[in-house]
């Protein structure tokens, strides 16, 4: 739709500039569920997919757009209806958006909504008569219409629009992304297995021939709902250490294992979908995880001390480089809604959390005399990594040579020069493949030593278990207080096994 908007401007005289805003790797909302640091979105949870995929991407883009043009403001367009949902409509209004003037928003941005007062209807009739050719558009919207048809079952053919009359089926389907929470959500019944969704939309295109390459990720979506309950699933350490010393322990993101599962299911996704792809002679027409992203997850989680080095590359060869699948599971069992228990707050640090190294310093390059050293803050602290760009980014050339040419050395090497998680972490940076943002040196310290007493206290394995961790956390520090702190909030466990 955006070329032939190009192509529409380009016939009639039209100044058109096409933009595309993507999110950056510190907005990717897969990398960041893959890599530990966050849960999918379902509807109880907020929309921080959202804002990851769409909204911060669109306000990096236009923050550069106003750099560009000098100051001047910026208008942007809003597709929103009133009568899209009760929450749509009381959110436009305190906005005060308008079809006909340009206003202000809480950013102090100038948004316009030319469609807000349109029915569903109107929509509809709008873009069945430009198919039908009774109005000239810069489109005739017919793969639109289609998409749409098939978000309905088929039962939403608007060729009827050319008598001039709207249907009366309601083509309302909203979609979201494939693997879509916060508007497609499973639910768990009391057999364990998964209800219908509120929104049928993907379910209902892959009953079609056409859309059946999507199956696959019909049932990630399912999998990946029918799992988030599972507290042993979860991850039950924080990422940030107290300033007394503690750490809490609640379930702040999926488990390493968990996370695991998921990056060889949607490997083994991307490599079928690429082998079909080859098989009709078209492009791949999706592709969830690239090179740069494989090494962002391996980058993070290793940051956090969460996996083995290098785990997401590990994979990554064993499924694209060594035949190995691992298809999404038909029919898991699904765990329902629950309430975890109020997080508690257990010693985390040692003597040696404050340690020189033992942060954002890279102790192989220090020892070799190599390390590139910032200077940050008033103490004049000492980082190791440069002085970083303008986002955390991973180098696309850097990562596609760093699979073809150092993957197998590294990995082949990995438990003998990679012990600590932490190590392949430094490695990518004195690679080059992965840059850090400028200022956030210490708040990659700060994850750094966390890291690093994950791994002295040995809890990478036993991260989803809550009673494990006081215990070894109990036991580090002596605290008997730490040992005695299951009263019974932690059943639930014993419960769903």
């Amino acid at each position: 739709e955006m070329a032939k908007m190009v192509d529409y401007a380009n016939a009639h005289g039209i100044d058109l500039r096409v933009d595309v805003a993507t999110p950056n790797l510190s907005n990717h909302y897969l990398v960041q569920i893959l890599a530990g640091r966050a849960t999918a979105n379902l509807p109880e949870n907020g929309s921080q997919c959202s804002q990851m995929l769409k909204v911060a991407p669109l306000t990096r883009q236009k923050k550069r757009l106003r750099r560009q043009f000098d100051g001047q403001r910026i208008v942007t367009l809003l597709g929103t209806r009133l009568e899209e949902s009760d929450t749509r409509r009381r959110n436009m209004e305190a906005r005060r958006e308008s079809a006909l003037s340009p206003v202000e928003n809480a950013q102090g941005e100038l948004i316009l909504s030319p469609i807000m007062d349109w029915s569903i209807d109107h929509v509809f009739e709008y873009l069945g008569s430009a198919k039908a050719g009774l109005i000239a558009a810069y489109s005739n919207f017919e793969d639109l219409l289609e998409l749409y048809r098939g978000f309905n079952g088929g039962a939403c053919e608007l060729a009827v629009y050319a008598s001039g009359k709207p249907p009366r089926t309601g083509c309302s389907a909203r979609s979201g992304c494939s693997i879509c929470l916060r508007s497609s959500t499973p639910r768990a019944d009391e057999r364990g297995g998964l209800s219908e969704t509120k929104d049928e939309s993907l379910n209902n295109m892959i009953k079609e021939p056409r859309y059946f390459y999507m199956r696959g990720l019909a049932r990630l979506r399912d999998y990946i709902a029918a799992k988030h309950y599972d507290p042993n699933r979860r991850n039950w350490i924080a990422r940030r250490c107290n300033d007394d010393g503690t750490i809490n322990i609640s379930p702040v993101a999926y488990s390493p294992e968990h996370c695991s599962d998921l990056i060889k299911m949607i490997m083994t996704l991307d490599v079928e979908e690429q082998e079909a792809a080859d098989e009709l002679g078209i492009a791949p027409r999706f592709q969830l995880l690239r090179p740069e992203d494989v090494v962002a997850i391996d980058f993070i989680s290793n940051r956090y001390g969460y996996t083995e080095s290098f785990n997401a590359l590990f994979w990554y060869r064993e499924i694209h480089h060594r035949g190995k699948r691992f298809p999404v599971p038909a029919n898991p069992k699904a765990y329902p809604k629950i309430e975890f228990p109020p997080q508690i707050a257990a010693r985390f640090a040692d003597s040696d959390y404050d340690a020189l190294f033992n942060g954002l310093r890279d102790l192989d390059a220090a020892t070799a005399g190599a390390e590139q050293l910032v200077t940050k803050g008033p103490g004049g602290r000492y980082y190791s990594g440069g002085g970083g760009g303008d986002e955390f980014r991973v180098d696309v050339e850097g990562a596609e040579l760093f699979i073809g040419f150092e993957m197998d050395r590294v990995l082949d090497n990995r438990h003998q020069n990679f012990t600590c998680p932490t190590a392949a972490a430094h490695y990518f940076l004195r690679l080059g493949t992965v840059s850090l943002h400028r200022g956030g040196h210490s708040e990659n310290e700060r994850m750094l030593r966390v890291a690093n007493q994950i791994q002295r206290h040995g809890l990478r394995e036993i991260l989803n278990s809550p009673d494990a961790l006081l215990e070894r956390l109990g036991r580090a520090s002596n605290d008997e207080a730490a040992l005695t702190l299951n009263d019974g909030q932690w059943d639930l466990f014993a419960v769903n096994e």
